[in-house]
């Protein structure tokens, strides 16, 4: 004999009462969303990410802005050795090997 489809719509039914709290079915699907714990867990691990990011940039800034200084000094020796080797003497000034400054005590640098 054949179940009505009334008679196995009532045990479904409880089956789902059964198995689910009361008012489940008011609930919406995403009901939920991070929790303020969460969300500050990741803007510490975002911060330190970047924190460490940063120092590392500013190691390698320091790090050619050194490079930099050692190659212009370099060039200017050269210059100087190479002034010394022509005239039997060292230079007064920059200017004297074609080096001026780009700028001056007391006056801002126009470019660096």
């Amino acid at each position: 004999m054949r179940e009505s489809s009334s008679t196995r719509h009532s045990s479904i039914l409880r089956w789902l009462s059964v198995s689910f709290p009361p008012g489940w079915q008011k609930r919406k699907a995403w009901t939920g969303g991070f929790t303020l714990a969460e969300l500050l867990v990741v803007i510490a691990i975002l911060g330190i990410l970047t924190l460490m990011g940063m120092r590392a940039y500013a190691h390698f800034i320091d790090k050619a802005r050194n490079t930099r200084a050692i190659a212009e000094i370099r060039l200017l020796d050269k210059d100087i050795i190479g002034f010394l080797n022509s005239n039997n003497r060292l230079p007064d000034s920059l200017a004297e090997i074609g080096r001026e400054p780009c700028w001056t005590p007391g006056r801002v640098p126009t470019s660096i």
